[in-house]
């Protein structure tokens, strides 16, 4: 199966929204500390690529074709994906993926619920629950450390798909 849900879903881009206001939060990127937007309605983190080019840039970006319907109603491409880059929220490093935009609003958007995780991160637990009452509680640690499918091998094409933040001055 691999990454066939991810290739599917890029089929039919949706046009991320701001329905919702969202609040200040602090936090690192490579230890240097930033003031972020914060809103879980949005569904995907998204950052400036003013941002990107400035203080990450060599960080290759995975293709998509994504889109952003920014406040002023316009619709704007994506200029790729940002991933599992480290974030430091409340002494808690987490990996995120960040959607690259040409916006000037923001630096930085996490879009993702992640309060809660960094509530429980305390505890070194996570509390999962599903339908019907059935929960259960999984070490943080251990859920770090859970094994994954490896990424498949680039094709040369793919290869050359693959841009850098250089590409784009």
């Amino acid at each position: 199966m691999g990454d066939d849900w991810l290739t599917k879903s890029e089929q039919f881009p949706q046009v991320i929204r701001f329905n919702s206001p969202s609040i200040a939060i602090k936090l690192q990127v490579d230890s240097y500390p930033f003031e972020a937007l914060y809103n879980p309605d949005v569904g995907v983190n998204i950052m400036s690529y003013t941002f990107a080019k400035n203080f990450l840039r060599d960080i290759p970006l995975i293709p998509t074709n994504k889109l952003l319907k920014n406040c002023s109603r316009h619709i704007l491409p994506s200029l790729g994906v940002l991933s599992a880059l480290p974030i430091v929220i409340n002494d808690f490093c987490i990996l995120l993926n960040f959607y690259i935009f040409d916006v000037c609003d923001f630096d930085i958007m996490i879009g993702v619920p992640i309060i809660k995780l960094l509530q429980e991160g305390c505890s070194g637990k996570l509390k999962l629950k599903f339908v019907k009452g059935f929960s259960f509680s999984i070490l943080i640690t251990h859920a770090v450390k859970v094994k994954i499918e490896p990424l498949p091998e680039l094709y040369p094409i793919e290869e050359v798909k693959t841009t850098k933040f250089d590409n784009f001055i």
